[in-house]
């Protein structure tokens, strides 16, 4: 059987444009954590990276009486 290791992030033939996008990825995932972090904190006027969508708040509900 065909064994599957694990898949590139980016597939280019040029190096230097893997290197870039991975980059850019990690800056993405940077800027988008720290904007989550934000949102859930209260601060619901962040702004997001281009391309991302806003994480789901919890909303927690407690009975006073049950």
């Amino acid at each position: 059987p065909k064994e599957s290791g694990r898949q590139p992030l980016c597939h280019a033939s040029d190096p230097a444009v893997r290197r870039r996008y991975r980059r850019d990825w990690l800056e993405f995932r940077k800027a988008y954590r720290a904007a989550s972090i934000a949102y859930r904190a209260g601060d619901l006027a962040v702004e997001f990276p281009d391309g991302s969508f806003l994480p789901p708040l919890v909303t927690m509900y407690t009975a006073s009486a049950l």
